[in-house]
């Protein structure tokens, strides 16, 4: 198995999450930590009523612990993981790729790849107003496996212009002769 980026020639495309998705994850992120905050600040100032028991007390110090802890851990997180997503990147080559995610490189040769999957996840949500009816929805990811077992899954969250970049796996498998499988999954 070959680890050197030289080796896989010249640069054809680079690949990186949607900028969007980024960005949402960060708003969410902050809007966690600000309301959450905000919620425990709220509940600490609310003056107590004539008629508050120590069950009320006890739930008052609750809410503040929830609101004012685990929700801007929880955002925190979800910004930190944005902060990793938005550093994700796909060096497509002629002879394979760079995955590029934080300060890791994993070098892919395309001699090296195993199978590629090309996966859809169909899925009913259904809707709560009417009764019996459904949105039907079907999300498309791919899945590369190289020979030493270590798999690379790219979906629309981790990668902007999926299609395209299916077009590239396609257009790889053909070149390289790797096999192409379709997966559908529920």
């Amino acid at each position: 198995m070959h680890t050197d980026a030289e080796s896989l020639g010249k640069l054809e495309e680079t690949f990186k999450p949607s900028l969007a998705n980024v960005a949402a994850g960060v708003i969410l992120g902050l809007g966690l930590v600000i309301g959450g905050i905000a919620l425990a600040v709220y509940i600490a100032l609310k003056p107590a009523g004539p008629n508050e028991t120590s069950g009320d007390h006890f739930a008052k110090y609750a809410i503040m612990a929830v609101g004012g802890l685990l929700l801007p851990l929880m955002g925190g997180a979800l910004v930190f993981g944005m902060r990793e997503l938005a550093a994700h990147r796909v060096l497509l080559h002629e002879h394979g790729f760079q995955y590029l995610s934080g300060k890791s490189v994993d070098v892919c040769h395309w001699q090296d790849v195993t199978e590629i999957r090309e996966v859809f996840t169909h899925e009913e949500l259904k809707v709560a107003k009417l009764p019996g009816a459904k949105i039907k929805q079907v999300s498309r990811s791919f899945v590369v496996l190289r020979s030493d077992g270590k798999e690379f899954g790219f979906d629309g969250n981790s990668i902007n212009r999926l299609t395209h970049f299916g077009e590239w796996l396609k257009y790889a498998s053909g070149q390289f002769e790797i096999p192409w499988r379709e997966v559908e999954t529920k």
